[in-house]
């Protein structure tokens, strides 16, 4: 009896908390039909509440990464840090408006956030893209685009890509209210 209490002990089935679990992920994960439907494109957006998987799923994607590269052709970019402030947590923080506590607050619209999320994935993905030294026309205008604007830093982390995107927006946002007057006195 007393050997089974000893193994009941030392059995570790890992956090319950997927973020907390990349490095030892893989070696329990379950690749259940659900997952092999996503890793196979049939689903694009996962939706489920706290603790369902969404996590676990996103970081075994991303755990597969070079599989995908090499056995199908698929380059998979990390869109979010699933530790700490999230993408969607800063987001949610940049688009809040609180008119009592802060009245002069600039948040961004719903037009906004929309051409933050078209700005955000694009600058990812051709961040994702040089890491592979991709070349081409368009692919090329598209870089030193981003490179001119300052989305495209030396160093790049998804936090900074955030950021720098949010403050591009909100560029555009400010640009987008801001009309100047000017009056010619003949005298």
């Amino acid at each position: 009896m007393n050997n089974i209490i000893n193994l009941l002990e030392q059995l570790d089935f890992g956090s319950s908390v997927a973020e907390n679990e990349t490095q030892n992920l893989q070696n329990y994960f379950v690749n259940t039909r659900f997952w092999r439907q996503i890793a196979n494109d049939r689903y694009d957006i996962v939706l489920g509440a706290k603790g369902s998987g969404k996590s676990a799923l996103y970081l075994s994607l991303i755990g597969n990464a070079e599989t995908f590269r090499t056995k199908q052709n698929i380059i998979l970019v990390e869109a979010e840090n699933p530790r700490g402030d999230t993408v969607f947590m800063l987001l949610n923080a940049a688009t809040r408006t609180d008119k009592y506590e802060n009245p002069n607050k600039e948040a961004l619209i719903e037009e906004d956030v929309v051409e933050f999320w078209k700005l955000y994935f694009l600058t990812i993905m051709v961040a994702k893209l040089r890491t592979f030294r991709f070349k081409g026309k368009h692919f090329t205008v598209i870089e030193s685009l981003l490179e001119n604007v300052g989305l495209l830093p030396k160093t790049f982390s998804i936090t900074d890509a955030f950021n720098n995107v949010l403050h591009a927006v909100k560029q555009i946002f400010f640009l987008r209210f801001f009309q100047p007057e000017i009056e010619v006195n003949p005298e």
